[in-house]
């Protein structure tokens, strides 16, 4: 389904964000270069980039067999299309889990900044390259007087251009859940426990709001967003720097990802 159809679709709104935090979810997009545009609806739900790889309503119709049974495009491209469709859900939700475990939730903890969506395609060709394959040994046994060559070469750039799309979409989700937990945990900050806030008490735990100061060994109000993103994603100062990552921390960084000057 395409992006313009989409929009279209009678649907109450998606419930991945806070309609109360989109002003706030929209500028730290716009700050990395992420188009609000795109990734919202018009009832500004989260906007998932599988739908533009997958068929439309009207299409779909068009692959159902007639009365006489007969499918038009054949029973096998049928089930092709829906294994690949099986396929993409699974894949969002590797490349999801990979981008919180891996990568860090594409946060660059020694700039204090996310990684914008340049970056992230970069660590997607280099993921690539180490998970599947890279391009030219895609192409290996051919060259460029070899037709087929060419054939290998589009292959390979639709499937960097899916996972680009969909790791890039995942990046945008990341920083509207971080957004959306900084301004839940704001809202906790010295509150009283409520029966409308009490789940996200038990979410976010006692010192909602506050982080770990190392230099005065207490807990402390969070100052703003970028100081509370950087907290999140480096879980571990007072337990010792020199380790890295504390284990419990939300977001990891695997040790064998280069950073993106290494690239």
């Amino acid at each position: 389904m395409r992006k313009s159809e989409y929009l279209k679709k009678d649907e109450g709104p998606n419930k991945v964000l806070n309609q109360d935090y989109l002003p706030q979810i929209k500028k730290v997009w716009k700050e990395y270069g992420y188009d609000p545009d795109y990734l919202l609806t018009e009832y500004d739900g989260f906007y998932n980039v599988l739908e533009d790889y997958h068929k439309s309503k009207s299409e779909l119709k068009k692959m159902r067999p007639n009365r006489k049974g007969i499918h038009p495009a054949g029973e096998d491209f049928i089930e092709d299309y829906q294994f690949m469709v099986t396929e993409d859900v699974k894949t969002y939700r590797r490349l999801y889990d990979t981008a919180r475990l891996n990568f860090c939730g594409f946060y660059c903890v020694e700039q204090h900044r996310y990684f914008t969506q340049d970056e992230v395609a970069r660590y997607v060709e280099w993921m690539l390259e180490n998970t599947w394959c890279s391009r030219e040994s895609y192409t290996k046994g051919f060259n460029e007087e070899n037709s087929y060559f060419f054939v290998l070469q589009d292959e390979y750039d639709t499937v960097l251009g899916k996972y680009t799309a969909i790791m890039c979409n995942i990046a945008a989700l990341l920083i509207a859940i971080d957004v959306t937990q900084y301004l839940d945990e704001k809202k906790l900050y010295h509150a009283n426990i409520k029966k409308e806030n009490v789940r996200k008490f038990i979410k976010y735990g006692p010192y909602a709001g506050q982080i770990f100061d190392p230099e005065k060994m207490e807990y402390r109000k969070v100052e703003d967003f970028d100081e509370f993103a950087h907290c999140i994603h480096t879980q571990y100062w007072f337990h010792d720097p020199s380790k890295g990552y504390h284990k419990d921390a939300p977001y990891k960084w695997d040790a064998n990802v280069p950073r993106i000057e290494e690239l």
